[in-house]
């Protein structure tokens, strides 16, 4: 993981000086929190150079920003992607759920929710097809309960055996944490003993 995240800073700098000519502008409200933390005995610091320290520090926004301009994937990754002669960017086109067979992706469902957009499904290439979910912490874990997958299992007490059926509930049981687990099977591990849980799951989406 460490080598994969070097890559992608490598790759796509954090800076906390995003203008061209490296000034920091409009500073007026950040010097009042400023002030405030550092008398609350804070720490002021850079946080992409101390990723660990995460305990009553603080410091400037840090931005994707290349020459003065938004970077991101936007200007890095897809740029690499759009110069190879097998890649096709779809507008306007939203992921509704990937299809699998088993533990395989197989294809996706897609809808327009703009003019241009694309509708119907998408078949990956048998055995090697690979999909991607890069959709933010909302939108990741979203698609991929509308996929109905076993990604995600909600288990109500994680010290017990017992397991969360969908059918019950309401969206208080919601609170408790769901995690990443293998096709029908439950993996837990209680956040208060540590213990490790598996089982079968019941899974109703």
């Amino acid at each position: 993981m460490v080598a994969a995240t070097e890559r992608v800073f490598a790759k796509i700098p954090g800076t906390v000086h995003p203008s061209s000519d490296g000034q920091i502008y409009l500073k007026s409200g950040y010097n009042i929190i400023n002030q405030g933390l550092k008398n609350a005995k804070w720490t002021n610091v850079t946080a992409n150079d101390v990723p660990g320290s995460k305990n009553q520090t603080y410091g400037d926004t840090a931005y994707m920003y290349s020459y003065g301009e938004r970077g991101g994937p936007l200007a890095t990754y897809l740029v690499d992607a759009a110069a190879r002669s097998n890649f096709h960017l779809w507008l306007n086109t939203s992921v509704e759920r990937v299809v699998r067979t088993g533990g395989h992706a197989t294809g996706l469902d897609v809808v327009p929710y703009h003019s241009g957009g694309y509708s119907g499904r998408v078949n990956l290439t048998p055995v090697t097809g690979r999909v991607i979910i890069s959709a933010g912490s909302f939108g990741t874990p979203k698609l991929l309960f509308r996929s109905k997958s076993s990604l995600f299992v909600l288990q109500k007490d994680l010290t017990q055996e017992s397991r969360w059926d969908w059918s019950h509930g309401s969206a208080s049981d919601c609170q408790y944490q769901y995690r990443c687990v293998p096709d029908d099977q439950l993996y837990a591990v209680d956040q208060f003993t540590g213990r490790i849980q598996f089982g079968r799951s019941s899974e109703r989406m």
